[in-house]
């Protein structure tokens, strides 16, 4: 008994281990996706320095996190910007010379807000204090005002690596080091983490709870419990597949959940409290999809919850049925 007992433990951790792996993938590969550049290192500047002077032009300054700095990203407030034009200048603090300035149609920011200012490469900008500039110019529109939206992050700092630093050992670990950190400093990186690991915190509840959930849904006597353990983690598993993957065989993947969880309900009498209770946690995980602004899985999860409670419903009436007839 002790030796069967130390086995099932391997194998729980092992699973633990395995779905914290799976998770934590598919949370950088989820970040990886969405970035606007796969070689760019993107840096939130939490509280930056930006006023704005009594000519209306935005001003505002930063130190560089990294070297090779190729864009400062500004969120503007949303105004009526017509057929004004934006300049946007920066220069080194210590420099008298603007490093660089470019013209900017400012009807851009009607559609684009949160704006990402390119300009030429600056190798060594680590630890550099650089001063940025906004102002309108041709501006007939009294409504048409430059301000800054102060939701968080409103300054980012981008980071552009070369392909012949990429291809060296030592500047790719330390391009992936960097990354990681850059990925753990997005605003919504714990949401996203959690909503990923679900898998992993309902394993960690079913072994919890392992003993009860035996009580409540399986007979004591039942020969067939691995079966509907392996019915239950088969489904829970392609919904999952579903919500984390654009997968093609959508058609394909319902139909075969349609049909495990009829079969559970015809083999094993299950009443509909199971249908009932993941119907509602999938309700409540496309919520934080939608915090974490994964509007994808957040449709597909508020779709499967539809889907059992459906199934839930058609188990409650034939449970009343028989009950019924009984």
């Amino acid at each position: 008994m002790s030796l069967v007992n130390h086995n099932n433990s391997k194998i729980h951790i092992s699973a633990l281990i395995l779905l914290w792996l799976i998770g934590s993938i598919l949370t950088i590969v989820y970040f990886f996706i969405t970035e606007e550049s796969h070689t760019t290192i993107v840096r939130n500047h939490i509280n930056p320095l930006i006023i704005i002077n009594k000519q209306g032009s935005i001003i505002g300054s930063f130190t560089a996190t990294d070297n090779n700095l190729g864009a400062v990203k500004i969120r503007l407030q949303n105004s009526d910007f017509v057929n004004e034009v934006a300049i946007f200048k920066i220069k080194n603090i210590n420099e008298r010379n603007w490093y660089h300035v470019s013209n900017i149609v400012a009807s851009q920011f009607n559609v684009i807000p949160f704006y990402s200012f390119g300009i030429p490469i600056i190798k060594k900008s680590i630890n550099q204090k650089y001063v940025f500039q906004i102002e309108l110019v041709h501006s007939i529109n009294k409504l048409a005002i430059l301000s800054i939206n102060k939701q968080h992050p409103y300054l980012i700092t981008k980071y552009q690596y070369s392909k012949k630093l990429l291809s060296s050992p030592v500047g790719l670990s330390d391009f992936i080091h960097k990354k990681i950190i850059s990925y753990l400093s997005e605003p919504n990186f714990w949401r996203v983490f959690i909503v990923l690991h679900t898998p992993l915190i309902l394993y960690l509840l079913y072994l919890t709870t392992h003993k009860l959930l035996i009580k409540i849904f399986i007979k004591k006597n039942s020969h067939l419990l691995g079966i509907h353990h392996s019915l239950i983690t088969v489904s829970l598993a392609m919904i999952f597949i579903d919500i984390c993957i654009m997968c093609p065989l959508r058609n394909f993947l319902w139909l075969v959940v349609l049909l495990i969880w009829i079969l559970r309900a015809a083999l094993y009498r299950d009443p509909a409290n199971l249908t009932f209770r993941i119907s509602i946690f999938l309700l409540i995980q496309s919520t934080y999809y939608l915090s974490a602004d994964m509007l994808w899985p957040a449709e597909i999860s508020a779709s499967w919850s539809l889907l059992l409670l459906a199934i839930g419903l058609v188990q409650t009436v034939l449970e009343y049925r028989i009950h019924s007839y009984s």
